[in-house]
């Protein structure tokens, strides 16, 4: 294990959405599956915002997720870090592979599933 695995404090699910096919050919639905467990990384605040939302101000917080380059990560796919959900909104500019096998991604608290 490398001093930068020690790093990695959080354990995370990403999973990523796939159409259903639905009967005749219609349009299916879309389902969540998880495409890797047990996934390591590090999350980092970027900053919060909020927004109005009918009666309701909601706080959104954007983050780095730090992970294996290996990991198959791509916009849109999601990031499950305990009972939290993050959406991953793509890798993190020209920096998105780092040194030492590591990629930066750009996630979102995702409010909803």
């Amino acid at each position: 294990m490398s001093d930068f695995d020690d790093l990695l404090e959080h354990t995370a699910t990403i999973r990523r959405r796939t159409l259903v096919a639905g009967n005749f050919g219609a349009r299916g639905d879309a389902t969540w599956s998880d495409l890797a467990t047990g996934v390591k990384g590090s999350l980092q605040s970027l900053g919060q915002s909020e927004r109005l939302a009918g009666d309701a101000i909601l706080g959104t917080g954007t983050h780095q997720f730090f992970v294996a380059s290996s990991q198959d990560i791509k916009g849109r796919d999601l990031v499950v870090i305990g009972s939290t959900t993050y959406e991953v909104l793509g890798p993190a500019g020209d920096l998105s592979k780092l040194s030492l096998g590591m990629a930066k991604y750009i996630v979102r608290h995702r409010e909803r599933d």
